[in-house]
C-alpha cells in the first residue's frame, strides 16, 4: 500500500527511516525484496501474507504429496 508523502514524512521524523510502501496485510515496511501476484494489485512482505499459509516447499499444494524427483509438469509416479 502507498503511503502518503505526510505519512513518510511522519515515519521519517519519528524513527529516521524513509518509507513509501507498506505490506497490504500487515502493514510491515516493504524493502526491496516484495511478493506479488501475476495481473494482481498489491505487495505484501511474505509468502505467508499473501498466500495467507505456508507453502511447504517440494510438496503439491492441492494434496501434500512430495515431489522430489519428479520433473515440472510431469505426472506424479512416486508418491
Amino acid at each position: 500500500m502507498q503511503l502518503s508523502e505526510s505519512q513518510s514524512r511522519d515515519l521519517l521524523a519519528k524513527h529516521a527511516v524513509f518509507v513509501t510502501e507498506i505490506c497490504e496485510k500487515c502493514g510491515n515496511i516493504l524493502g526491496p525484496i516484495r511478493f506479488t501476484r501475476y495481473r494482481e494489485e498489491g505487495e505484501w512482505c511474505s509468502k505467508r501474507c499473501r498466500d495467507g499459509f505456508d507453502r511447504k516447499p517440494g510438496t503439491c499444494l492441492g494434496c501434500g504429496v512430495p515431489l522430489n524427483g519428479n520433473r515440472k509438469a510431469s505426472p506424479l509416479t512416486k508418491y
